[in-house]
């Protein structure tokens, strides 16, 4: 088993072929996730939906000049090209030219955008096999988009809508991005931060869950990032964050402040989705556990219970978060508890 081709690039068909629900792939930049992705699909005649973040996102994407398809044509040998398919609605269809006339075929996806998917949720895309969301992790410098996990779940089962009832194979997801950020809520609400940490620390490539029906690759090996190190960019980059994260797939995330504490010079004063929030006895200090103990509220991350915790406890961390006063047990609960308070590392 190999996660890359031989020509270095990541070996979509291989992960697809795992019949696998929920596929998460993060890698470094350039190692052929989205064009392959595109482009093993199209080839096996998959018809997908094709997923961005917000709709200026789309928008480019549905133009020819910035389509998704554009390279995916140029390694795949076929022409496929973007057109309007209503408001906040693309299709990318098999284009055939002849001499002045462009003829329109089949769509092999549809484009969507998750900012506006609510806005379509009457449309038809039953005859999708496939969700391919890109670049779900935000850049650092993007704007969050309000209960982002809830609505990409939405959207999930808008496109989904009843087949497995139907007797049909449930919608397969593939969540594809860089290792821009490690606080996303997508991820905290999969229950899937604790185990890409893991991956992370271990070096492991490959997670797979038949259980949960879920597939986790991280492309920390990619022959491709290799062959890009020597290139002007990282040669100038390296030993930095950003290398980091588009070479070698490492997290962004500032650990100045993860340090194990022994919980005995604590005591726990709340808790919130996993992780426990526990101060010091003589300090005040704040520390950060998965481990829950005490007899303290717990609060759940949505609803009045959560607004009951932003009440209570959001000045509070947030200013020992300023002043650096808090520690975390791992970069797993930091994660954590910076996405349910909505601040980015």
């Amino acid at each position: 088993m190999s996660l890359y081709q031989e020509n270095g690039y990541i070996d979509f068909d291989w992960i697809r072929r795992q019949r696998m629900t929920w596929n998460i792939i993060i890698g470094g930049r350039g190692t052929g996730k989205t064009v392959t992705a595109l482009g093993e699909c199209q080839l096996a005649d998959i018809r997908i939906v094709y997923m961005r973040r917000t709709q200026a996102q789309l928008d480019n994407a549905g133009t020819r000049d910035l389509s998704p398809y554009k390279a995916v044509n140029n390694v795949y040998g076929c022409c496929v090209e973007p057109d309007p398919a209503g408001k906040n609605l693309y299709k990318f269809s098999r284009i055939i030219y002849d001499d002045d006339k462009r003829i329109i075929g089949d769509p092999v996806a549809y484009g969507v955008a998750l900012s506006t998917l609510a806005n379509l949720r009457s449309i038809d895309l039953s005859d999708c096999e496939a969700l391919i969301y890109d670049e779900f992790i935000p850049e650092k410098h993007e704007r969050p988009i309000r209960h982002e996990a809830a609505a990409f779940f939405n959207a999930y089962e808008t496109i989904n809508r009843n087949r497995e009832m139907q007797g049909r194979k449930p919608l397969q997801v593939f969540l594809m991005a860089n290792a821009n950020s490690f606080n996303v809520p997508l991820l905290v609400e999969m229950k899937v931060t604790r185990i890409i940490s893991q991956m992370q620390r271990s070096g492991a490539e490959l997670y797979i869950s038949p259980q949960k029906s879920l597939l986790i690759a991280q492309l920390m090996d990619s022959p491709i990032s290799r062959k890009k190190k020597e290139t002007a960019l990282y040669r100038l980059t390296e030993g930095t964050g950003f290398a980091d994260m588009s070479l070698k797939n490492v997290f962004d995330l500032d650990r100045s402040d993860v340090k194990s504490k022994p919980l005995r010079e604590y005591e726990p004063i709340c808790g919130i989705g996993e992780v426990t929030i526990y101060r010091h006895k003589s300090n005040r200090r704040l520390y950060v556990s998965a481990m829950r103990s005490g007899s303290v509220p717990v609060y759940e991350t949505d609803g009045l219970s959560y607004d009951r915790f932003l009440s209570v406890w959001y000045p509070i961390i947030y200013s020992s978060i300023l002043e650096e006063r808090i520690d975390f047990e791992s970069d797993t609960e930091k994660a954590l508890l910076l996405t349910y308070l909505d601040i980015k590392d």
